[in-house]
């Protein structure tokens, strides 16, 4: 409960500055990418439910395209924001083939065919089951449509990988689109100035992890003209029905509305056998929302862990993983050793690392 009171008092100071003091960086994700030399490519996908998603592609020699998605609260922005040592970045300059997604409600993704975000509420109708099961099928058949492969790499953040274990769970068609998914601060459930620094230093560590040498004071504001974005109650209230019931299940409307949309009282769970795409698993020691307890019990659910990494880094945290001043240093190399391995199309051999 203190946690949440704390989110609630950073939340109410984030809207104050944001009212009051003009962003000081760039917005937009191509505007981020051109600063280190790269032109975007900008695609408008629109799910099977009529909403539509923008998806950034900065453009590489190799041939298996990446994709790259976010987590809860943020968009595509939060993978170029540490710049020439950002994921986006770094990859490009390997060659890669970069795709960045956004889910619906971010700010790259407020727009339907038939509904007004600030009008209809059925816009914010949703949680990040329709993440998994409507917004990543578009971006997969778009990414790989675009790029003439038939399968991708992919690295999820938080809800970013969750989403994939909706897809592969309700959606098993998918799973052998995906090559390899490199899975990074699994939720468990669910700056610098002034009363900011408060914000960071007493609610996000708690919840996070404490870090201070990777989120330095200089990175604050800059984080904070595109974090956070927008999201549905409903995907909060998801989250956190996953949080006080063990249960990695569908929404729950109540009885009689779950028996309406299932045909049971109670939600159906997600049936992680059906995950059969590759996963490799990324765990900070000092990840609270991410536990090395909570990983490895997703470890023994899913049954093609190719890789369950503790990072080598004690005090790694969840926020880290995109945002961490060294990642490059910590976190990139495992990463593209990972990529290199299972680099050749159809390759099926795999083991566990645990360091």
């Amino acid at each position: 409960m203190k946690h949440f009171v704390r989110i609630l008092y950073c939340i109410v100071i984030l809207n104050i500055e944001s009212t009051f003091t003009a962003p000081k960086g760039k917005s937009d994700f191509g505007e981020l990418a051109a600063e280190y030399g790269y032109i975007t490519e900008e695609y408008d996908v629109v799910t099977e439910d009529g909403y539509i998603l923008r998806l950034f592609r900065i453009k590489g020699e190799r041939k298996r395209p990446i994709l790259l998605m976010h987590g809860i609260f943020d968009s595509s922005d939060t993978w170029i924001l540490r710049g020439n040592t950002s994921l986006a970045i770094t990859l490009a300059d390997k060659g890669y083939d970069v795709w960045v997604g956004n889910c619906r409600g971010n700010k790259y993704a407020r727009d339907h065919i038939s509904f007004d975000p600030n009008l209809t509420d059925g816009f914010w109708d949703y949680s990040f089951h329709e993440h998994g099961y409507y917004d990543l099928p578009a971006i997969i058949d778009n990414v790989l449509y675009f790029s003439g492969a038939d399968k991708l790499d992919a690295v999820g953040h938080s809800q970013g990988t969750t989403i994939f274990y909706v897809l592969g769970s309700a959606r098993p068609e998918y799973n052998s689109k995906i090559n390899i998914l490199v899975a990074s601060g699994v939720p468990r459930t669910f700056a610098a100035r002034g009363d900011l620094q408060m914000c960071v230093i007493n609610t996000v560590f708690p919840i996070i992890g404490e870090d201070k040498e990777e989120l330095e004071p200089e990175i604050i504001p800059v984080i904070l003209d595109h974090f956070p974005t927008a999201t549905s109650v409903q995907n909060l209230y998801h989250f956190a029905q996953l949080s006080f019931r063990r249960q990695f299940a569908r929404f729950d409307y109540g009885p009689v509305i779950n028996l309406y949309k299932y045909g049971n009282p109670v939600p159906p769970t997600y049936d992680l056998n059906n995950v059969t795409m590759k996963v490799a698993l990324f765990v900070g020691a000092n990840d609270k929302l991410s536990t090395i307890e909570d990983v490895g019990v997703l470890k023994d659910a899913l049954p093609n862990v190719v890789r369950n990494l503790i990072m080598p880094r004690e005090k790694m945290n969840h926020a880290d993983f995109i945002w961490g001043l060294h990642m490059h240093e910590y976190l990139f190399p495992y990463l593209f050793e990972v990529l290199d391995d299972y680099k050749n199309h159809g390759n099926t051999f795999g083991y566990i690392l645990k360091t």
